[in-house]
C-alpha cells in the first residue's frame, strides 16, 4: 500500500491507495498528487495525494523496469543562482558554492569553473584543457581514456553510447573524432569524444577485418 504523512512528525499516517498494486518502487509528489512506479505492471501511476482518487495510469511500458521516477519543473526549484547565467561562463562545469560572509553575517552564493576527469582549467579559471597526451582503450561496450603517469585520476569511460561489441579503435587527432569496429552490427562509426555527432561510416556485412 502507498501511505502518505500528513504532519512532519510521521502521525496522522493515512492510506492512499491499497489496491492493484503489485510491486511498487519509486514515488514522487507534486502539487495534489503522488506519482508511482510499479515494477511487476511495468507501470507509472498517479492518484490524489490525499484520497487516492482519480487514480489514472499515464504510462504503460513495453518490457520497460521502470525502478524510480522524479518530477521536474521549474516552479519547485524557485530562485536564481550564479550558474544561471551562461552557465557562469564556465566552458565546462560551473560549481555555485557559498562566498565569504558578509558584514550581516549571511553567505552570499558564489561559484567556481571545473572540469571533468582528465581535463585541467586554464589561467583564465572558466576554460577547460583536454590533456595533450592520453591512451585510448576499449572493453566490448566501453571505449574508455587513460592519461598516463598520472596514479592518482582513474580511467574515464567516453560518454559514447550503445556500443555493443567494439572490436577495434582509432583516434583523429586534428578533429577529434573516435573510429570504431562494431562487431555486432558490422560497422564503421565514429563520434567525438564527447559523445556528440555520431555517425555511421560503412557497413559491411561480411565483417572480418579486426583494425581500422
Amino acid at each position: 500500500m502507498l501511505k502518505t504523512s500528513c504532519i512532519i512528525s510521521g502521525q496522522d499516517r493515512r492510506v492512499v491507495v491499497d489496491t492493484h498494486l503489485l510491486s511498487p518502487r519509486g514515488i514522487t509528489q507534486y502539487k495534489d498528487f503522488i506519482y508511482w512506479t510499479d515494477l511487476e505492471k511495468k507501470s507509472i501511476e498517479r492518484a490524489h495525494k490525499l484520497t487516492g482518487h482519480n487514480r489514472t495510469t499515464i504510462h504503460q511500458g513495453h518490457g520497460e523496469y521502470v525502478m524510480d521516477i522524479l518530477v521536474f519543473q521549474e516552479s519547485r526549484q524557485p530562485g536564481w543562482n550564479p550558474c544561471g547565467a551562461d552557465n557562469g561562463n564556465c566552458s565546462h562545469l560551473c560549481l555555485m558554492h557559498p562566498g565569504p560572509p558578509n558584514q550581516a553575517g549571511t553567505f552570499n552564493m558564489t561559484f567556481s569553473c571545473a572540469c571533468p576527469t582528465h581535463y585541467t582549467l586554464a589561467s583564465d579559471n572558466k576554460t577547460c584543457l583536454p590533456p595533450h597526451a592520453f591512451l585510448l582503450f576499449s572493453q566490448k561496450g566501453d571505449i574508455s581514456r587513460l592519461v598516463p603517469n598520472n596514479d592518482h585520476v582513474p580511467p574515464s569511460i567516453l560518454p559514447i553510447h550503445n556500443l555493443r561489441n567494439v572490436k577495434a579503435i582509432d583516434y583523429d587527432v586534428p578533429d577529434k573524432f573516435v573510429y570504431w569496429i562494431d562487431g555486432r552490427s558490422k560497422t564503421i562509426k565514429r563520434a567525438h569524444e564527447n559523445g556528440t555527432e555520431v555517425s555511421l561510416l560503412l557497413c559491411i556485412p561480411h565483417l572480418s577485418f579486426m583494425t581500422i
